[in-house]
């Protein structure tokens, strides 16, 4: 799942003034998350909504700067900690994956963490907020983002050998960042080492 940091309209209903039906009163992911797919629209229906209600419009901006690194986020609030663990259960549900589990945080500094579905089928073990899950190769994209972050601030070169931070490693010094991250660097395929 992605996440994005476009505004986030406030909860449908503080808990509070919820009504007794908590279903009704969940905003669908879309109206959590604006842009990202509403499980509330069925697949194939060309995009028509259900019937499920949508939270008012945002009555004011999100704060525009998020909880310094270090400092502990608040919660999100119990409504749209449901929407989002409602988004997650359909997602395992209507997807043919396992399981789940995500961290999100708002640009206003609020923090969710959810689990949803299985770590393992055999034995059946559920998805914790400590599974560790491997991503293979989307690794790749973190990596590349954060490095071309690192270069934008000046911290690194896409040019500097790659001796600089790994001395030891074969041919380190005629193999350069850029070398890696565009895969022209000739280092072998260690996936098909026997």
């Amino acid at each position: 799942m992605a996440c994005s940091t476009a505004p986030v309209a406030p909860p449908a209903a503080t808990p509070s003034t919820a009504p007794a039906s908590s279903a009704a009163a969940s905003p669908s992911a879309a109206s959590v998350f604006p842009g990202s797919p509403d499980p509330t629209r069925a697949p194939g229906s060309g995009g028509a909504p259900s019937d499920a209600p949508s939270p008012p419009p945002s009555e004011s901006p999100p704060t525009p700067h998020p909880s310094p690194v270090g400092a502990v986020p608040a919660t999100i609030d119990a409504t749209r900690a449901a929407a989002l663990q409602a988004a997650l259960d359909d997602a395992v549900a209507n997807v043919p994956l396992p399981g789940l589990s995500v961290a999100i945080r708002l640009p206003t500094g609020e923090l969710w963490t959810g689990v949803s579905g299985l770590a393992s089928l055999q034995p059946p073990r559920a998805v914790t907020t400590e599974t560790v899950f491997g991503v293979a190769s989307i690794t790749k994209t973190f990596v590349t983002a954060l490095i071309l972050k690192l270069a934008e601030e000046g911290v690194l070169s896409l040019d500097d050998p790659l001796a600089r931070y790994l001395p030891d490693f074969p041919r380190a010094g005629r193999i350069t960042l850029r070398h890696l991250l565009t895969h022209t660097s000739g280092v072998f395929n260690y996936f098909e080492s026997p």
